[in-house]
């Protein structure tokens, strides 16, 4: 992502919604959202006379452990075996 100034009187930012993110379309097997944290803090630029605000988004996904996963199906794998 890149930044770009705006000279606007005011932005508004809102929480992003944690389940969005989440869809099991969305994201990559094997891979699911943890966290975001939204951190916003005034910067000053060489040549402007105001500060600026500066938005960082941090998104933490983790990777699913293959164990986890086959310790899951293992009980589901022995009931199509029996069946």
């Amino acid at each position: 992502m890149g930044s770009v100034l705006y000279g606007v009187n005011e932005v508004v930012i809102t929480q992003a919604i944690d389940f969005v993110i989440d869809e099991p379309n969305l994201m990559p097997n094997g891979y699911y959202f943890v966290s975001h944290t939204v951190d916003q803090k005034p910067v000053f630029f060489a040549g402007f006379e105001r500060s600026y605000d500066q938005i960082s988004i941090q998104i933490t996904i983790h990777r699913r452990s293959e164990y986890f996963i086959y310790l899951i199906n293992w009980p589901g794998t022995c009931l199509m075996m029996l069946t």
